[in-house]
């Protein structure tokens, strides 16, 4: 059983000092059942919920999202956000950030990815004056992803980080799409 508080508190701990954290060795399958219940208990529940206030200032025409105003089908949006997406901002934002094994990193590229990934989404909407006092708030939940996503790649691996950001996006495309439905 995989006890989620202790994924938490790991990856707070992680935040608070990246670069003397010391990684303990995890074998595959449970690589893949800690990345999974991130997705499940940290992605979902903190980062959609942001999301998700983001999405409501959209519905309430405080600013407007670029993103899905481009017309594309639901299976090209899933495609290029499922695969192409997080392959390509993975590979900017975090291919460059080391694998912890037993030595000391410097903490400050994980940090900066994890910024730079949040800013860089302030272009997914259409810019004016108006969005200046919400910008924390639209990019916070990028913000907190880069985090989970620079821990993941530094403790479990480039492609867990991919798979993560995967899942999170495929959430978040649905979420838009059926929000669109309604």
């Amino acid at each position: 059983m995989i006890k989620t508080h202790l994924l938490f508190k790991d990856f707070i701990d992680f935040v608070k000092s990246p670069g003397t954290y010391i990684n303990v060795p995890i074998a595959p399958k449970e690589k893949f059942k800690n990345v999974v219940s991130y997705f499940l208990a940290i992605a979902c529940l903190s980062g959609l919920l942001l999301g998700s206030i983001v999405i409501l200032i959209d519905k309430l025409n405080l600013f407007k999202p670029l993103v899905f105003k481009v017309d594309l089908s639901y299976a090209v949006w899933l495609l290029v956000g499922v695969v192409f997406a997080p392959l390509v901002e993975e590979g900017i934002f975090r291919g460059f950030l080391p694998k912890i094994e037993v030595k000391r990193t410097s903490k400050w590229p994980y940090y900066i990815s994890s910024l730079l990934f949040g800013l860089v989404h302030i272009t997914n909407y259409e810019w004016d004056n108006s969005m200046i006092p919400f910008m924390a708030i639209i990019t916070l939940p990028q913000i907190f992803l880069g985090l989970l996503f620079g821990y993941i790649r530094m403790i479990y691996g480039f492609w867990y980080a991919v798979l993560l950001h995967a899942l999170y996006n495929a959430v978040l495309i649905n979420i838009s799409f059926l929000l669109d439905m309604v």
